[in-house]
């Protein structure tokens, strides 16, 4: 059977936004999707909040492994323009190959990057965030993050 996640998007009385993710295993879509409605129904009576976003997606184990080497703590954080805006945003991507770095800066025509920003442009489909697409990359860095999930025993 597979596996679901269920995000909900919570705002409060100050504009406030918070999530809240939850995994389960059903038969299929349908089945996820009813269970998904029992759970906002449960969740939107023990809460002051408005639930205001659901996401329901499948979620699919991809094969592979990863690279010698590589920490997800460590990220390329890059300034990014918008396209269409004068505002700028920040993109960081975990574990960036050595190929998209010269020492601790972006190179910022690496083909891995340039192949990932293409994803985020006006038509591709995706964007970064509340609905904006890229058109340019300002700068990025090494970053180097302290929290997460790990694999360490507690």
């Amino acid at each position: 059977m597979p596996d679901y996640r269920a995000t909900f998007s919570y705002k409060d009385i100050q504009e406030g936004i918070t999530r809240k993710t939850f995994n389960g295993t059903f038969a299929d879509a349908t089945a996820a999707a009813a269970g998904m409605g029992a759970l906002l129904a449960a969740l939107q009576n023990a809460t002051d909040a408005y639930i205001y976003q659901t996401e329901l997606t499948e979620v699919d184990v991809v094969a592979g492994a990863a690279n010698a080497g590589s920490t997800v703590f460590e990220l390329v954080s890059a300034t990014v323009d918008l396209a269409g805006k004068p505002e700028r945003a920040n993109v960081q991507l975990p574990s960036p190959v050595a190929a998209m770095m010269v020492g601790n800066a972006l190179d910022k025509t690496a083909a891995q990057w340039t192949a990932v920003m293409a994803q985020i442009t006006a038509g591709a489909g995706w964007t970064i965030s509340d609905g904006d697409t890229y058109d340019g990359t300002v700068k990025g860095a090494r970053v180097y993050r302290s929290s997460g999930d790990t694999n360490l025993p507690v």
